[in-house]
């Protein structure tokens, strides 16, 4: 008979014990890949004598369960549940052991929201720049990555120290708001190109290859390309 684990003491009596099989269930295919192998039960492949498991412990199945839980908190499902199943045999000393996930509603973007956004510059299309929109799954990856866009877009417009900062705004079951302060800082232009370690005869070809004139507009992409 299958035993779930209804306390977590309950599995310590199957400590040592062989991990004839593992099974994950629930967790969606584009995260299936990411949760297995990140799991201590999940073992290594080795070339000739094929899966290797480790004994069974419950410490380990515990921050096992406890990284699936972190992982799907991270990716937008914070009430994921995670319950392990195990079928022992007792003779043999052996483990089936099966974890089902249930992700539940994913926390989504309801609203963001901008403070500090410069005069004069357009709020570009979301979708091209990679920045954070309303109806979005809400996840760490995707917050970084929203910070990131807006700071490089205004980077890439003239403003060399514009930083970016936030604050989550709860909105309700499963919906946050996303509220992004910005410092865009001063606008800047190029005011004087220098090129060093080239011979004068070849300073020509130099200042066409870096193509950077005095009164261009600064742009972070541009002074990386010319590295």
């Amino acid at each position: 008979m299958p035993c779930p684990a209804a306390e977590p003491t309950n599995w310590g009596r199957y400590n040592g014990w062989e991990i004839r099989s593992f099974k994950l269930e629930g967790v969606p295919k584009e995260f299936n890949g990411s949760v297995r192998n990140g799991l201590a039960v999940t073992g290594q492949w080795k070339l000739l004598s094929g899966q290797q498991r480790p004994e069974f412990s419950a410490p380990m199945l515990a921050e096992d369960l406890a990284r699936i839980r972190l992982f799907f908190a991270v990716n937008g499902y914070p009430a994921a549940q995670v319950v392990p199943t195990a079928v022992p045999n007792p003779d043999t000393r052996q483990l089936e052991l099966l974890i089902t996930v249930t992700p539940g509603d994913p926390v989504q973007i309801g609203d963001v929201q901008f403070t500090g956004w410069p005069e004069g510059v357009a709020v570009p299309d979301t979708s091209v720049h990679g920045f954070l929109a309303a109806g979005q799954i809400f996840s760490d990856e995707a917050l970084v990555q929203g910070i990131s866009a807006l700071r490089n877009y205004f980077r890439n417009a003239g403003y060399a120290l514009a930083t970016v900062s936030h604050e989550l705004v709860p909105l309700g079951p499963a919906r946050i708001g996303v509220h992004f302060l910005l410092e865009a800082g001063d606008y800047y232009v190029i005011d004087e190109v220098v090129i060093e370690g080239c011979s004068d005869d070849l300073l020509g070809l130099a200042r066409r290859m870096v193509n950077i004139e005095p009164g261009d507009q600064y742009s972070e992409t541009m002074m990386e390309t010319r590295d």
